[in-house]
């Protein structure tokens, strides 16, 4: 049986200096997508709130920080990508660079989004008792201060997930769909979806419409 573990994790120093952002500058955000490029560097797509008259180009502040791109803007609420490089507390908490968005480990993955304030995140998990409990511990031994909300028994329906879909097609096409790639009329184009992936438009098509057969063929088959 599954677990969800919602905790509230609190911005220490040790977490603080590896964030892209000057969380002072934040009233709140979300993280509801995070792309791995493997070894070196990590991507999230963020929603973020900035406090009166301030811009996210003003919230970059460290060597980890690789680039934060506006793609929408409402008020002083920002839609971005933001891109780091991959530090090791950073490898310690959300898995490896080669995994699936999600996963964390091997039984263990995020439920985003994880959403954030100045003074910490709310993260829930999903995994086995054992898998969740590793993780409590790692984040003891990183001296990381946590408070456990809730534990419950998790069911969902896998959907997608069983549709034998590479990692990378799976990041891909539940990303645009996130991203409204697939509403009427649609919210992002393919050649803003190939740049966020750093793929070519035909590459980024390409993964779209094998991902698409699959799924057709694994619902109506």
């Amino acid at each position: 049986m599954l677990r969800k573990a919602t905790l509230e994790v609190i911005f220490g120093e040790n977490l603080l200096e590896n964030l892209p952002f000057e969380m002072n500058l934040i009233e709140e955000g979300e993280c509801f997508r995070i792309i791995r490029f493997g070894g070196k560097r990590v991507a999230g797509l963020v929603r973020v709130e900035m406090k009166s008259e301030r811009h996210p180009s003003e919230i970059s502040k460290n060597e980890n920080f690789l680039e934060f791109e506006v793609l929408n803007r409402e008020g002083n609420k920002y839609f971005c990508v933001v891109r780091k490089s991959f530090s090791e507390i950073f490898k310690e908490l959300i898995g490896d660079p080669d995994f699936f968005s999600k996963q964390v480990g091997d039984d263990l993955f995020l439920d985003l989004p994880v959403k954030f304030n100045g003074g910490g995140a709310q993260v829930s998990l999903v995994g086995t008792k054992e898998s969740i409990n590793g993780y409590l511990e790692l984040l003891e031994n990183l001296d990381i201060q946590y408070k456990l909300k809730s534990v419950k028994d998790y069911d969902e329906f896998e959907g997608v997930r069983d549709a034998d879909l590479t990692n990378r097609q799976r990041e891909i096409i539940s990303t645009a769909f996130d991203l409204g790639y697939y509403d009427t009329p649609r919210e992002i184009s393919s050649e803003k979806l190939a740049k966020i992936f750093e793929i070519s438009q035909p590459t980024l098509l390409e993964h779209l419409k094998k991902s698409e057969e699959k799924i057709m063929k694994h619902f109506f088959e």
